[in-house]
């Protein structure tokens, strides 16, 4: 709402300069004609009258038809030249105060598009932090109370990083300061499960997420590698015998 205003405010502002002079244009084009029609109308044909009749009786002249009145039309803009709006507005920009006003619009477009980029990113960490509990629990195996502790510090971290968000958009701190104090909610917590965890479970639970990653890459939990076609070679001294009826391989092999 704060970014609508102000630039409703900036635009009924450009507004208002161009509509002067429009209207200050419309004035003096209104005076040129008064002008001309007055130096058009010939000397003494309104209200003349002629006393020499041959009956003594005041007769009126009439003024012969004058021109038409030409329309208002605007003066057209000559070749090279902005029009006039364009030119209101380029000479409202040109002050340090009209340039201020629109680096303010500016910035606070900007401001606004960080803070909602910030609260989608906040709400995508919840589903992916759930899918790495739901990997921790799968190859750690943790206890119950271990479980209870994780979910737990996620909770925590996700009730601050949601007060943060209701204070960015109540216009309390900017979209940095909110991301630096999620930043350190996240951290923080990451700490805490880590040590709860100890050294040798977090290096098992980072392979196993490598290994997940490097099977997403390839599609398939092999490889993507299928199996051969059947092996000729004899059997092993050790094998067993081939069932009866089978022929006997060759003595030379």
């Amino acid at each position: 709402m704060r970014v609508v205003a102000i630039i409703a405010l900036f635009v009924l502002a450009v507004t208002a300069i161009v509509e002067g002079a429009v209207i200050a244009r419309l004035s003096s084009r209104v005076d040129q004609l008064a002008e001309e029609v007055a130096r058009r109308r010939p000397h003494g044909s309104a209200g003349s009258s002629d006393l020499s009749g041959p009956t003594g009786i005041a007769t009126a002249r009439v003024a012969p038809a004058s021109a038409p009145l030409p329309r208002l039309v605007a003066p057209p803009v000559p070749s090279g030249e902005s029009p006039p709006a364009v030119a209101v507005l380029e000479q409202a920009l040109s002050t340090p105060t009209g340039r201020q006003h629109l680096q303010t619009a500016m910035e606070t477009l900007r401001e606004e598009a960080r803070q909602e980029r910030l609260a989608r990113n906040v709400e995508e960490d919840v589903s992916r932090e759930q899918r790495r509990r739901e990997t921790m629990v799968r190859v750690l195996g943790l206890s119950s109370a271990e479980q209870n502790r994780v979910q737990q510090l996620h909770t925590q971290m996700q009730t601050g990083r949601q007060r943060v968000i209701e204070e960015m958009k109540a216009g309390l701190k900017n979209a940095e300061t909110a991301d630096d104090e999620i930043d350190a909610l996240e951290d923080e917590t990451d700490r805490q499960v880590n040590a709860l965890l100890g050294e040798e479970r977090q290096r098992k639970l980072r392979e196993a997420r490598r290994a997940e990653r490097r099977r997403d890459r390839e599609g398939s939990p092999t490889g993507g590698g299928g199996a051969g076609p059947p092996s000729t070679a004899p059997a092993h001294p050790g094998a067993a015998p081939p069932p009866p009826g089978a022929p006997a391989p060759n003595a030379g092999q």
